[in-house]
């Protein structure tokens, strides 16, 4: 498991940047120019807005939108530009809810991306009386949106495990929520299921949660 651990952080470190994606990008939509274009425009739109924030560990945001859109086309050779788009903009709508409202995502970036984006998007919390009712809601939103929604989740995830940071009472409720949510999706789906858990185990050790 650790080679496969060892490989995925590989990839992403070879594309941190944005020069490095473009060339990826680049090589493997050789006949599609405009294809190409219109993707790296997003990427320098994300990064536009995603600059000035910051995530908890101190990571720019779009750090992790550019690790999911590597292990997307590289490691995963998904070329389907719904998903890598709503990959790129799947957090914006909670992120940034005064810029990126959703009828402008769908106008914008197509009626499928707004789809992914919207089932991946966490509901409000202060509609809920218990955390287990909005963990509950916020999976079937994904489950139930297909599969596609579902890559991007288990993508998503990965990258989580891979980068986990916070205190232990949040990155156990996180691997707890990856092994009861997250994996059973992968295995559905037959998507990533061996990195997750491989990420997940991992992290389990360094919490020493291995009773579980």
């Amino acid at each position: 498991m650790d080679i496969v651990l060892i490989e995925l952080r590989r990839v992403i470190n070879k594309h941190r940047y944005r020069h490095q994606l473009e060339q990826r990008f680049s090589r493997i939509f050789v006949k599609g120019v405009e294809k190409s274009r219109a993707i790296m425009g997003f990427i320098d739109l994300v990064s536009d807005k995603c600059d000035n924030g910051h995530r908890d560990n101190g990571d720019l945001l779009k750090s992790h939108e550019f690790a999911m859109f590597t292990i997307a086309l590289v490691y995963c050779g998904i070329r389907d530009l719904s998903i890598l788009l709503a990959i790129l903009l799947h957090d914006m709508i909670e992120d940034y809810p005064e810029i990126w409202l959703p009828w402008l995502i769908g106008e914008r970036f197509g009626q499928e991306v707004l789809r992914i984006d919207l089932a991946v998007t966490k509901p409000d919390k202060s509609n809920f009386t218990t955390e287990a009712e909005y963990e509950e809601v916020t999976f079937e939103k994904v489950h139930s949106a297909g599969g596609k929604a579902i890559v991007v989740k288990c993508i998503d995830r990965l990258h989580n495990m891979l980068t986990l940071y916070g205190s232990k009472e949040k990155m156990v409720n996180k691997v707890l929520q990856t092994i009861k949510f997250v994996l059973p999706m992968s295995a559905s789906n037959q998507f990533l299921t061996f990195e997750l858990m491989a990420a997940t185990t991992e992290q389990m050790s360094k919490l020493k949660m291995q009773h579980l």
